[in-house]
């Protein structure tokens, strides 16, 4: 019977140590956060935030459009708030990777038709060059937003996005230049028109609000904070999401953005 009662005192000191061993280790772990400069301010009030909450938190700027999901993936970054959810779901298919997006979503990135040459969507000419992003999910919705204002038409879609190959009539003979989404905007000098989000073209200097025409479809092309599934329950991420959904987080984003990116 003692032998008993020792057993059990002794695995009760085993699993509070354990306990206490799991809370000091996510509180001591460093929290890295990525972003590219667009989302980078949104990271660093994250970062603040979780700092003040005793966590060591840090941020990480990115400039190419996957390497934080790619660091994300290899485990050189914590989480990061960047590329929306059907970016992030074609990413995990062609990486075997498992990031998730945390709910309920933060924002999304408007997107329209800009034009440095032209004021209107109907003065566009024949054959005008038109900037759109490279990646699968982004020239995808670029093809639907064209197809919905009947500027061109898409034929069935052979795979999992449509493609410039899917275009079945192309009513101005519209030709596409792509390139990284992050130097869309910047092109615009140099094309008859791009399609962007509208912070890009805040970014690069230009009224975000003088477009030709907006697309109302990316509002399912959410954002928010991203990282692997397996890290998804941490404390620290509910704490982090529970401020971004508070109102002293969207006063902010608002005076930051200017209406630029939209908050859910």
């Amino acid at each position: 019977m003692k032998k008993f009662f020792m057993f059990l005192a002794v695995t009760a000191i085993f699993f509070t140590g354990c306990g206490d061993s799991e809370k000091s280790v996510s509180k001591n772990q460093k929290i890295t956060l990525g972003a590219m400069i667009i989302t980078m301010p949104i990271i660093t009030k994250i970062k603040d935030k979780l700092i003040a909450s005793g966590y060591d938190a840090e941020t990480i700027l990115f400039d190419a459009n996957n390497a934080a999901a790619t660091a994300c993936k290899d485990g050189d970054l914590t989480a990061f708030v960047h590329n929306h959810k059907p970016w992030i779901d074609t990413f995990n298919k062609k990486s075997d990777s498992n990031i998730v997006m945390v709910e309920p979503y933060l924002f999304y990135y408007r997107m329209a038709i800009y034009s440095s040459r032209y004021k209107t969507l109907e003065s566009l000419p024949q054959n005008a060059t038109i900037v759109i992003p490279n990646d699968p999910s982004n020239i995808d919705d670029c093809l639907r937003f064209l197809n919905d204002i009947k500027m061109l038409t898409l034929g069935e879609k052979r795979e999992s996005f449509y493609t410039i190959l899917d275009i079945k009539e192309n009513q101005k003979n519209i030709q596409f230049i792509q390139t990284d989404i992050s130097t869309v905007a910047r092109n615009i000098t140099d094309a008859d028109a791009v399609i962007t989000s509208s912070i890009r073209m805040k970014q690069a200097g230009y009224d975000a609000s003088k477009f030709l025409i907006e697309n109302p479809a990316t509002k399912a092309f959410p954002v928010g904070l991203s990282l692997k599934k397996e890290n998804a329950k941490a404390p620290w991420v509910k704490i982090a999401n529970d401020y971004l959904h508070g109102d002293e987080f969207k006063t902010w984003f608002e005076n930051e953005y200017k209406g630029a990116l939209a908050l859910y």
